[in-house]
């Protein structure tokens, strides 16, 4: 729901912006340049963080997702 979750896209501008809130957790999929910022800023704010470097593909799962349907699905999309 959009109250739990929120997406952001952008460049450095927005990146920035987003690091001086005071988020509970940060979800980054990037490099790991950007990747040491980001937990520097959640450092910060004392934020739990999730770091996925250097992925093409990430996916996020619901616990009440099927998990063979959710693999099935990743693997025709990254293939």
């Amino acid at each position: 729901e959009e109250k739990e979750v929120a997406i952001f896209e952008g460049e450095v501008e927005v990146a920035t912006e987003l690091l001086d809130q005071p988020f509970d957790n940060i979800f980054f999929t990037g490099s790991t340049n950007v990747g040491k910022i980001v937990m520097t800023a959640a450092a910060k704010h004392l934020a739990s963080f999730t770091l996925e470097l250097g992925g093409k593909s990430p996916t996020i799962l619901d616990r009440e997702y099927d998990l063979t349907d959710a693999a099935k699905k990743i693997a025709v999309g990254k293939f």
